[in-house]
């Protein structure tokens, strides 16, 4: 049964009244990848959600400025969507009371891109569910 009495109506995060919240990251080093290839990353943390409403956010910090959410999966082509030298992916899955944001790089062309060094910072919010 739904307790009215726990939900709570806000437009900032701030006003839940059973809120958690991690910031992570992990660090990509500069590279070049040959056409093909990828490389792969995961940024975790210690989130358990049980009972809980998530949302991960994340941010390819130096190549883009502002933070995606993460549903499914969130791609960045980069340096553009339609002419990109390599795509960046994320999905997030929980292991137990771990998140965890594994995140690829792929060459998108035919030669080696150079790959600059970049940053996954991720935000990940729980809004517990107002159930008895």
């Amino acid at each position: 049964m739904l307790n009215f009495s726990k939900v709570a109506f806000t437009t900032t995060a701030s006003g839940f009244k059973n809120y958690a919240s991690k910031d992570f990251s992990v660090s990509v080093p500069a590279q070049n990848l040959a056409a093909g290839n990828a490389v792969f990353y995961t940024a975790s943390t210690t989130l358990d959600n049980t009972k809980a409403i998530s949302q991960v956010q994340v941010r390819y910090t130096n190549l883009e400025p502002h933070y995606r959410v993460v549903q499914g999966e969130t791609i960045l082509r980069y340096p553009n969507y339609s002419t990109p030298d390599f795509e960046v992916g994320s999905i997030v899955y929980f292991s137990g009371g771990v998140l965890n944001v594994f995140t690829y790089v792929a060459n998108q062309t035919g030669g080696t891109v150079a790959v600059p060094a970049f940053t996954i910072t991720c935000r990940a919010f729980l809004f517990l569910a107002p159930f008895n």
